[in-house]
């Protein structure tokens, strides 16, 4: 139940950090929220968390009682690919500062 309610978590988290930069000027949350994660450190911390948490309802599912995979699997997707994109990005955006500093 607590790996759930992290998944539910890191995913609003992560989905609000990437609505913010489409969003920002309409919805003033998504550009605090934005501007508060703001370095690349948060992202790839995010985005690692996303991935992890991923990975271990892939591997620990959440019910005995049900079909184990069946019950995870659209939230595993989510943070799996809501993690590579967080990531992606970091990295993307890491090499851009790294590029402008040379």
């Amino acid at each position: 139940m607590h790996l759930y309610f992290l998944s539910i978590v890191v995913n609003m988290l992560g989905s609000f950090i990437l609505m913010a930069d489409d969003f920002g000027e309409k919805l003033s949350f998504l550009k605090k929220i934005a501007d508060f994660f703001k370095g690349l450190g948060t992202k790839f911390i995010i985005a690692c968390s996303a991935l992890l948490i991923s990975l271990l309802k892939l591997i620990f599912p959440a019910g005995t009682d049900q079909i184990p995979f069946i019950g995870d699997f659209f939230p595993m997707v989510a943070g799996f690919s809501l993690g590579a994109i967080l990531l992606l990005d970091a990295v993307k955006a890491k090499s851009e500062i790294e590029n402008k500093s040379l």
